[in-house]
């Protein structure tokens, strides 16, 4: 089946941006920073580098952030959705996140390092409220499946262009390596305005992506296949929280039927209830047309977890 995509012409900004159980751990931090309107502490768990905001009107309520792919590699990836996390900052929530403490494909220590930063939070600064999860493309992958694994912990995530189906994804890639540019015009309906040094630039990215995933994952999916079905969140798609999807129409590197698949995978577990899908017009992957749109999207998942809790609430009174 040939997966048509509109590739846009945003292509070689997007590829030039950052595709933007707890362990012992002896955490080091800073004594902490005055900001306007929040103190900033930053610190390291075992080895993975971390920043915590907190705001002056906190409401108890934590947001934590999981950055994509970085493509090329940026160490202080914790700092990727700053411009998001301000806007919620300043309406009292407190916002963390972490580089991983790791470069290339690197779910696995994303999925351990989150989770502990979530438990050192707790525990160090005494988070009781709602705590809710972020991610965009890997850093999306990360937060689907820390939410369908602690349910208990996490009261929501907001997937933005996350990978939803690892051996699909990686299927796909190989459709752009293993082609000329010419060959991928015809196979994937790309457009003649998409110049072939774009074309390229993609191949490009998607070899890198591909020699680290596999890196990472010990082999390919036919060499290591249960390795790649557990980090595939369309294979955990029985998920008991509020998550929403928010993806780019025009996007070349996560399209548009995998996340159609995941709703799908949501659908056949009985789950419907707790998953929002919203496809953003001409948006490409974590581009500013799809971020924009991200704001909005986050206020509604921390309203829609918030009006669950109320009609728990009802439930427990009658």
């Amino acid at each position: 089946m040939k997966m048509k995509i509109i590739v846009c012409l945003l292509t070689l900004t997007m590829l030039t941006m950052a595709l933007a159980p707890a362990m012992a751990c002896s955490p080091t931090t800073s004594g902490g920073t005055s900001q306007s309107g929040y103190r900033e502490i930053t610190g390291t768990l075992s080895g993975a580098d971390f920043v915590f905001r907190i705001p002056c009107n906190w409401n108890g309520k934590l947001i934590i952030g999981c950055p994509s792919y970085q493509y090329p590699p940026n160490p202080n990836c914790q700092y990727q959705y700053d411009a998001l996390a301000a806007l919620f900052i300043a309406k009292g929530f407190a916002y963390a996140a972490t580089n991983y403490g790791a470069s290339g494909w690197c779910v696995k220590q994303g999925l351990v390092t989150v989770h502990q930063l979530t438990e050192y939070l707790i525990d160090r600064y005494h988070v009781r409220s709602k705590i809710f999860l972020l991610g965009g493309s890997m850093g999306g992958l990360i937060a689907l499946l820390l939410g369908d694994k602690y349910p208990m912990l996490y009261s929501g995530v907001l997937d933005i262009c996350g990978v939803k189906d690892s051996i699909g994804e990686y299927n796909y890639d190989q459709i752009w390596l293993t082609n000329t540019p010419a060959d991928l015009r015809v196979i994937l309906n790309i457009p003649s305005f998409v110049s072939d040094s774009d074309i390229q630039a993609l191949q490009a990215f998607f070899s890198t992506v591909t020699a680290d995933s596999v890196n990472a994952m010990g082999g390919t999916p036919d060499q290591t296949p249960q390795t790649w079905q557990r980090f595939s969140p369309i294979l955990h798609a029985d998920i008991h929280i509020p998550v929403i999807s928010v993806v780019g129409e025009a996007d070349p590197l996560v399209p548009l039927p995998f996340h159609y698949e995941y709703q799908t995978a949501v659908a056949n577990a009985g789950q419907s209830n707790f998953y929002r899908l919203y496809v953003v017009p001409n948006g490409g992957h974590l581009d500013s047309i799809t971020m924009a749109e991200v704001p909005a999207h986050l206020s509604e998942l921390i309203a829609w977890s918030d009006s669950l809790q109320k009609c728990c609430d009802i439930q427990m009174i009658h």
